[in-house]
């Protein structure tokens, strides 16, 4: 199945996600212990294909269950969703719409998830400026 996230037609890529994401609904990550480094290379390709399937599995999973990525995970030093922030705000600024759309909806969970209040991290507080920076910049340059 993850070869698929680089297939040339957007069709596969696109029916990958939903099969990974249903797959991580049903067994979480734990028992794909792969899934987690894939999705990160393609999200570090220079290959629009990849980057675009491991995006779209990504946001699918972002969607159907964040808080599978926000949790501590055995051999894991930190959280998934601590990995995968800081390349899912530098997709902000990329050149391809498609890329933008996804990581603004992945990073748009999370902030629904985000604690209120003085729990607020400096990390959170980063994230909701960049996120607020990224839809005045779709306000006004469309």
């Amino acid at each position: 199945m993850l070869p698929c996230l680089g297939a040339a037609d957007r069709h596969i890529r696109s029916t990958a996600g939903t099969i990974i994401s249903v797959v991580v609904q049903i067994g979480g990550v734990f028992g794909w212990p792969e899934l987690l480094h894939i999705l990160v290379k393609c999200l570090e390709s220079n290959e629009l294909k990849h980057m675009e399937g491991g995006m779209d599995a990504l946001s699918k999973i972002c969607e159907d269950i964040p808080q599978v990525l926000d949790a501590d995970m055995p051999g894991l030093t930190e959280r998934p969703i601590n990995v995968f922030l800081p390349r899912l705000l530098q997709l902000f600024q990329s050149p391809h719409a498609s890329l933008r759309k996804l990581s603004l909806g992945s990073v748009n969970q999370y902030i629904m998830l985000m604690p209120e209040g003085p729990n607020l991290t400096t990390g959170w507080l980063v994230l909701i400026t960049k996120f607020y920076l990224l839809v005045g910049f779709i306000y006004v340059y469309g």
